[in-house]
């Protein structure tokens, strides 16, 4: 994230069309985001495990797979983990 971090602050001004806040800009939430992340001062998907585990893994036993979509998040902390519940 150090590295994406100004690359993101950059192209927020470039990309962000609004958001519900702020319908002409939401740069200001997209620019910050990653910063506020290597402080540890927003959530993100890894401080809600057992939330995602506990709805999550009861599909998968019971399907033997699923297809879920997570919406919603502001960069690339949802991803593919070795440690998947399935």
């Amino acid at each position: 994230m150090i590295t994406t971090a100004p690359i993101a602050h950059e192209m927020a001004s470039v990309l962000c069309q609004g958001d519900h806040v702020s319908p002409e800009d939401c740069s200001w939430y997209h620019s910050v985001w990653q910063y506020l992340r290597i402080f540890n001062m927003v959530s993100t998907p890894t401080w809600h495990t057992r939330f995602y585990l506990d709805a999550l893994r009861p599909l998968v036993s019971s399907h033997g797979h699923a297809r879920v979509l997570i919406s919603g998040t502001a960069d690339y902390s949802m991803r593919k983990d070795r440690n998947s519940c399935s």
